[in-house]
């Protein structure tokens, strides 16, 4: 009998560089600041990047843009999903137990549980300067830092797998 092997694209063939952001602002303005600031149109994508958990299914707001001229692509995503979930105790004899709410906090890189936002920028060619990126977005006042992650110690770089 023959033996069949399947062979999983990973991200180590993949030249991405990966750039991690502090920041408290929404996603949605730190997208609209960047936009203005890098001359680029990062736009919402239709569908959240989703993950589940034992516990609970956790959605990433993904905003993307392709440069057509320079072959590079950017992906602003959040790495902290918040939710709520209501736990029954199920005993309804005490009137002094209320049914309690339970805080669940995910990250798509547990790695990096402080970073709001990380922007991953895909590029094609060994062309792009990542300095220059880094140094432009520490220029936007709202964003506390952000500095680029060494993507050969990442346990759990296959979450940046987006397709």
């Amino acid at each position: 009998m023959a033996v069949q092997r399947l062979i999983l694209d990973s991200l180590e063939d993949e030249n991405f560089e990966l750039i991690a952001i502090h920041c408290s602002l929404a996603p949605y303005r730190l997208a609209y600041l960047i936009n203005k600031h890098l001359d680029i149109k990062l736009a919402r994508t239709s569908k959240d990047v989703l993950f589940d958990f034992k516990d609970t299914t956790a959605s990433f707001q993904r905003y993307t843009y392709y440069d057509e001229f320079s072959d590079v692509t950017f992906d602003l995503i959040t790495n902290i999903h918040k939710s709520e979930a209501e736990i029954s105790t199920g005993n309804t004899s005490n009137l002094f137990e209320e049914d309690s709410k339970k805080m669940f906090v995910k990250q798509l890189i547990p790695e990096y549980k402080s970073v709001d936002f990380f922007i991953k920028v895909t590029s094609e060619s060994d062309q792009f300067l990542a300095k220059s990126l880094l140094s432009k977005l520490q220029n936007i006042t709202q964003i506390i830092t952000a500095y680029s992650i060494d993507k050969s110690g990442l346990k759990s770089k296959n979450n940046l797998i987006f397709e």
